[in-house]
């Protein structure tokens, strides 16, 4: 295990080529893996300006960016070229509006003038290059302002927020709180076109708001509709009556954070929305739990003392 400290006094105290060779890596490998913990490198010609006294003092160690790796193994070995690349992804910011993230400005009319699910009351937006948000008619509001603030707040703490360029993958979401192996699962019914993603430093992560989903009592009233058994009226003795009820999936308006790996890595955390400890409150926690990760996703450490619940990935 090799720390950032220890990678510069290597690079800065023999060429590259001769420190990745005694590492056992390639030199645009080890200059790989400088890029990635911020280590910076000789220039072009240093190691002969200073055979003749005349090569520039070594720069300091530059700070660690935020939720960039701090260490780096050689077991790690071309794991990394999956994590990182020589330069982060360039992502053009646009302004918020409003107070509002430029992601959520963009749904908002998308998913206001959806038509829910008649079989699930979730919300299936025309559009599908959108935020990673999936909700009912009646959370909306909610899942909106939480997605918003909790963007905000990450690129408030350095960590762009976008939909994902190629390359990265979203992952398939089960809405139930709970979900139970041998149960069946209750997939989205619709998804983003890409994923939404938090890059850290180099380290991506996807993200899903999702309004879970609860098996609930309900009452068939025609026309393929279903209504809550606590919500159901009976006809008048004149209408059609329908005597079918059934337990159902139905929103239950109540909130979950998924985070995941967008790559091949199975890493996969919860945050739950609860009657003492709504999201909303937790996003704080939530931006420090995600930066732990990071940190231990862009160094190949476990990530099992960063927050949230660790889950099934579906």
């Amino acid at each position: 295990m090799i720390t950032r400290e220890q990678l510069f006094e290597l690079v800065w105290s023999e060429p590259v080529s001769t420190v990745a060779k005694r590492l056992g890596v390639s030199g645009s490998y080890l200059a790989r893996v400088c890029a990635a913990l911020g280590v910076p490198r000789p220039p072009r010609g240093y190691w002969a300006q200073k055979a003749v006294g005349r090569a520039p003092s070594a720069p300091r160690l530059p700070e660690a960016r935020r939720g960039s790796p701090l260490l780096w193994s050689q077991a790690d070995g071309p794991v990394l070229k999956r994590f990182y690349s020589p330069q982060p992804p360039r992502i053009r910011r646009g302004p918020q509006k409003g107070g509002v993230h430029r992601l959520i400005a963009a749904a908002e009319h998308p998913f206001r003038t959806a038509r829910p699910d008649d079989r699930t009351g979730y919300l299936k937006p025309h559009k599908r290059l959108l935020v990673d948000v999936v909700t009912s008619s009646a959370a909306i509001e909610k899942c909106l302002s939480f997605a918003s603030r909790l963007f905000i707040s990450l690129e408030a703490h350095g960590h762009t927020v976008a939909l994902a360029r190629a390359g990265l993958a979203r992952i398939t979401i089960d809405r139930r709180e709970s979900p139970t192996p041998d149960a069946p699962r209750h997939l989205d019914d619709w998804r983003p076109l890409r994923p939404t993603v938090a890059y850290f430093g180099f380290v991506p992560i996807g993200l899903a708001v999702v309004e879970t989903s609860e098996t609930v009592l309900m009452h068939y009233i025609g026309g393929g509709r279903y209504v809550r058994d606590a919500d159901y009226v009976p006809p008048p003795e004149t209408a059609v009556r329908y005597t079918l009820t059934r337990y159902r999936d139905a929103p239950s308006g109540r909130l979950k954070l998924i985070a995941y790996s967008p790559l091949d890595t199975p890493w996969y955390r919860e945050w739950l929305d609860g009657p003492d400890a709504p999201l909303d409150g937790r996003i704080g926690q939530i931006v420090a739990d995600l930066e732990c990760a990071a940190v231990a996703l862009g160094s190949s450490l476990p990530a099992t003392d960063c927050g949230g619940t660790d889950a099934r990935r579906p």
